[in-house]
């Protein structure tokens, strides 16, 4: 699964989180004024926002971005936890999702342009327990989207001792993003209208 938009949706807390951090760091010439957030990895939108703002050397500076997007984030979720929600039907999905997990062997996982950290906050924010996916791929680790699905694929592996059938493996998401990782490794893209894309 996707997060934003597919299971939750935050009311554009994460996206007015990541301006207040830029802008505390780095002053107002930071902006992410017009850079589109759908399906993208957040580690990408701070590099091309610090790239159009002319920041001389973002890659050192990202990691400071990271913590204060963080912090900024769980203010936000606080301060507008009634905005920000579940999507429908979710629950009764990932509970029925789950007892097929214990019968079956299906594996739940996460695959989101999220760092780790945000990833489990926006989760906690809604009721969900980061921990009902056991198989994870952030956006923190790896260069594009697509190349998150090895690494989801590599933690399947080491978990249940086999590898992985991509014909098997359903990327679910609300962008065009979503599908292209999901396709690109011979992976099922199933795709939900739930964000800005509709069907």
């Amino acid at each position: 699964f996707d997060i934003d938009q597919t299971l939750l949706d935050t009311a554009g807390a994460g996206r007015r989180a990541m301006q207040q951090a830029g802008t505390s760091l780095f002053g107002q010439r930071f902006s992410f004024e017009g850079i589109s957030f759908a399906g993208k990895l957040d580690p990408l939108l701070f590099f091309e926002a610090a790239r159009r703002c002319g920041l001389s050397n973002p890659e050192a500076e990202e990691v400071r971005f990271r913590h204060a997007y963080a912090a900024q984030l769980a203010d936000e979720l606080h301060r507008n936890c009634d905005s920000v929600r579940l999507l429908p039907g979710v629950l009764d999905l990932l509970t029925t999702l789950r007892t097929l997990d214990a019968e079956s062997g299906l594996v739940l996982g996460l695959l989101t342009g999220n760092y780790r950290q945000t990833a489990s906050m926006k989760l906690r924010a809604v009721g969900i327990d980061a921990e009902w996916f056991p198989i994870t791929a952030f956006g923190d680790e790896g260069p594009s989207r697509p190349d998150l699905v090895p690494v989801a694929f590599r933690r399947y592996e080491a978990r249940q001792a086999r590898v992985a059938d991509p014909a098997r493996v359903l990327v679910i998401g609300d962008t065009p993003e979503d599908v292209y990782c999901a396709k690109t490794h011979g992976c099922v893209a199933l795709a939900v209208a739930t964000g800005n894309y509709s069907t």
